[in-house]
Order: C-alpha cells, then sequence, then structure tokens
C-alpha cells in the first residue's frame, strides 16, 4: 500500500510537503530463462576441449534481475557430472554472474548400438541438464557428439555470444570468445589451425585487423581511438577474443553492428564471418559552462554523472574541432568536446567524449 510522509514547519505546524512511500511485498524470485535453449558439443577433437556458456536470468515479480551468486555455496546446477547410462559424458559448473560452463567429457564412450560389445558405436548422443533457482527450473537440451574422421570441408564459428553490452560496472572485463572450427559436412572436427587473417569490421570500416606474421598471427592494423577503446582483437589460431571493454583504462567499443571475418591457408574453403552488436547502456558523462571566463578552460565548466556533480574527476582534456588538445590555451578557446576520466569504483575507470561545442574566455 501507500502511505504518506508529512512534513510540518516546526513553528506554524503548516504542511510543507507530503511525500509518498510505497509499500511494497518482499522481492521473490518468480521466473527464470537461459540464453540458449540449446546446447551442441563435439568431444574428441584432437586434444580441444569443447564448452559453451549458458547464462542464467532470474527475476523478481517487479521484472528486476536477482542476483543468482548465492552467499550459502548452493549452484545453479543440480550435479556437475552429467551422464547417461552410467558414463559422465561432460560437466556442468556453475560460474558467477549467472553463468553455467558445459563442457564435453573428452575418451569415452557413448555406446554401441542395441547396446552390444560387437555393435556399431553410437557417434551422437542427447540428454538434457536441469538449471536450478530455488523452486524455480529450466532444462537445457544437450546434444553431444564424436568428432568425424572424415576430409574437412568447410568450417564453423561458435561464439559465446552475439550480442554484448559495453557498460563498465566493476574490475571484471566483458569479452566474447570466439571459435573457429574445421568441419566435416557440417559436423566440428577440429580448432582450425590455418587461420592467417582476422578482420573486425564496423560498417565498411575494418577497425582491427591481425594478420600472420612469421609463422604467428599478429595485429597488424587498428583503426580506433586509442583515447576512448581498446585493441579490439586476441588471436590465436582458432580462438578469438573480441574486447569489449577495459574496467582498469575504462576503455569500451563503440556500440554499433560489426562483422567478424576469418580467413584460411586453404583457399578452396571459404572465408567465415560472424555479426557482432554493441550495446551501451552506461549512464551518460556531461560536461556544463559554469562561466564565461577563467583561469583555465577546466575551470569554466562542472562534469556531471548519471545527472549528479562530481566533485573531482580522474582527468579531463579539452578538444577543438580539429582534435587538437586546447586544455591548455589561452585568451578565447573554442571547446569542441572534451574527453573525461571518472573513477567509478577502485580499480574501475571510465572515459568518455562528451561534446560540448562553446567558447571560453582563459585570463
Amino acid at each position: 500500500g501507500t502511505a504518506y510522509l508529512v512534513i510540518r514547519d516546526e513553528k506554524t505546524q503548516n504542511v510543507v510537503k507530503t511525500l509518498p512511500i510505497v509499500i511494497v511485498a518482499q522481492r521473490k524470485p518468480v521466473s527464470i530463462s537461459l540464453d540458449k535453449s540449446s546446447v551442441s558439443l563435439t568431444s574428441d577433437m584432437g586434444g580441444y576441449t569443447d564448452t559453451a556458456v549458458v547464462t542464467v536470468t532470474v527475476k523478481d515479480q517487479y521484472g528486476e534481475a536477482v542476483n543468482t551468486d548465492k552467499a550459502d555455496g548452493t549452484t545453479l546446477v543440480e550435479t556437475d557430472e552429467i551422464k547417461i547410462n552410467k558414463v559422465k559424458v561432460a560437466t556442468a559448473v556453475a560460474e558467477a554472474k549467472g553463468k553455467v560452463t558445459v563442457t564435453a567429457n573428452n575418451g569415452v564412450s557413448y555406446g554401441t548400438v542395441n547396446g552390444k560389445p560387437d555393435g556399431e558405436q553410437i557417434q551422437k548422443v542427447s540428454t538434457t541438464v536441469t538449471i536450478k533457482y530455488g523452486d524455480l527450473s529450466k532444462k537445457l537440451a544437450l546434444n553431444l557428439s564424436k568428432a568425424p574422421t572424415g576430409t574437412v570441408d568447410g568450417r564453423s564459428v561458435v561464439v559465446s555470444t552475439s550480442r554484448a553490452d559495453s557498460v563498465i560496472t566493476t574490475t571484471d572485463a566483458t569479452t566474447i570468445d570466439v571459435k573457429v572450427f574445421d568441419t566435416v559436412k557440417g559436423a566440428k572436427k577440429a580448432l582450425a589451425s590455418d587461420v592467417t587473417q582476422v578482420t573486425l569490421s564496423k560498417g565498411n570500416k575494418a577497425v582491427c585487423v591481425a594478420a600472420v606474421s612469421s609463422g604467428a598471427l599478429e595485429i597488424a592494423d587498428v583503426e580506433i581511438d586509442d583515447r576512448l577503446n581498446p585493441i579490439p582483437l586476441a588471436v590465436s589460431g582458432g580462438s578469438i577474443t573480441i574486447n569489449v571493454n577495459d574496467p582498469a583504462n575504462g576503455l569500451k567499443l563503440d556500440a554499433g553492428a560489426y562483422t567478424l571475418k576469418v580467413e584460411f591457408a586453404n583457399t578452396d574453403v571459404k572465408p567465415v564471418t560472424q555479426s557482432i552488436v554493441i550495446t551501451d547502456t552506461q549512464p551518460k558523462i556531461t560536461v556544463s559552462r559554469v562561466k564565461m571566463s577563467g583561469n583555465s578552460v577546466a575551470d569554466c565548466f562542472n562534469e556531471f554523472y548519471d545527472g549528479k556533480k562530481l566533485e573531482s574527476v580522474v582527468a579531463i582534456r579539452f578538444y577543438d574541432a580539429n582534435d587538437n588538445d586546447v586544455s591548455d590555451n589561452m585568451n578565447s578557446v573554442s571547446v569542441s568536446y572534451a574527453i573525461v576520466t571518472i573513477m567509478l569504483d577502485d580499480g574501475v575507470c571510465l572515459k568518455q567524449k562528451v561534446n560540448i561545442g562553446l567558447t571560453v574566455r582563459v585570463e
């Protein structure tokens, strides 16, 4: 229900203000969802262990997310071991922030057709994994298959997620993990070993290129604003990491639609591509001019984060329309924008570009 706090003047007892106080029921989890309904993993891929990460979201009756990192030590999975016919074929391990990592178990037999010792070996099996939070549960379909033995005739890309939010809140960096596989008739055989070039593009512009140099994949070209953006790619063979943000330095990728393109030494196999979308729900830093003139450019402005005035910032630099740093200029100074660095928490920074478009005078 709603209660009201009545504020009166101490002397006159006249009502100055009435504030409503809404009293709601205690929060409780009412729904659970997974970011994917099924996971397909391949075992025995030449020393590579196939894994997938599932994100679990629990919400209360008000639609707010519930922190699933339980202090009592209970986890989101009923058991770490996933068995079929008493054979452990995979594991499911609950991680922090609602993540569950499912891993195929290598070197095990799925059994034989009809259960006969001399029968044909089973190459594919399916089961389910129960994800739980309190009385809520959801079934995750798990499909397992043995790596094929035929000649490689294609490639496939598997991403941990195709959509990520670059918002910075903790010291944990946000990344997107990408795996590129050799395939036989569409089935994963092994992690690709002949990647020659990886390109991340935004629109028609390549923002980062990694290419083979002296036998190793290295960053060859970067077209980013290193004042604001992290180096977008880290590549090791068929394993690629897209660096969405860097909380220690306050850097993040610009929001937008990206395309990842992977090319190979074997030109008989076409390059593969993957679409990635980066969003940014970070509150904004704003800069307001508070006086027309001062003893420095910075003296003429105040900084705000999420609408609240900041008492101090880690750093602020001002630039003109030609990207020249005018922070220390004198006389009439035209300020096009500023790059502001603030501290959100211990070891957690945020840098943002703030458009200004004003002139001040420094005397």
